[in-house]
C-alpha cells in the first residue's frame, strides 16, 4: 500500500480573546515573566472554540495578508544554523535582531522590542 497523505483540513480548538469593554481603555496583555505583586500578569480573558477548520496553506502563503486574515507568512533569513540556537549570545545578538528587523519591515513599525523569548 502507498503512503497516506495528510488531510488538507483538520478541525481543532483555538483560544480566542473574549470581547471586553476594558480593551477600549487598555490593550489586552499577558506578561510571561515574574512581576511585582501589584502588577497583574494579564488583563485578558480567552475562550476556547472547538471545531475550527485548520488548513494546510503550504504553497498558498501569498494568499494571506495581515489586514484580511489576521496573519501573514514571510521568510526570515536569520543567519543562524540549527546548532547556533544552543548559543544564548547568538540567539540574542543574531536571531532576535533578525526577528526585530523582519517585524519592523513587515509591520512598517518604527520600533520593535523583544521582551522575552524561548528556545
Amino acid at each position: 500500500m502507498g503512503s497516506l497523505s495528510p488531510p488538507s483540513t483538520v478541525h481543532g480548538a483555538i483560544h480566542f480573546l473574549t470581547r471586553d469593554d476594558l480593551y477600549k481603555e487598555e490593550k489586552p496583555y499577558t506578561i510571561r515573566y515574574s512581576t511585582p505583586d501589584d502588577v497583574p500578569r494579564s488583563n485578558s480573558n480567552h475562550e476556547e472554540v472547538h471545531g475550527i477548520p485548520i488548513e494546510d496553506i503550504r504553497g498558498r502563503e501569498a494568499e494571506f495578508s495581515l489586514s484580511k486574515h489576521g496573519f501573514t507568512v514571510t521568510r526570515l533569513d536569520s543567519g543562524m544554523d540549527y546548532a547556533d540556537f544552543a548559543d544564548p549570545d547568538k540567539v540574542l545578538n543574531v536571531y532576535l535582531q533578525s526577528v526585530a528587523r523582519k517585524l519592523r519591515e513587515v509591520l512598517n513599525a518604527a520600533h520593535v522590542q523583544v521582551y522575552e523569548h524561548t528556545v
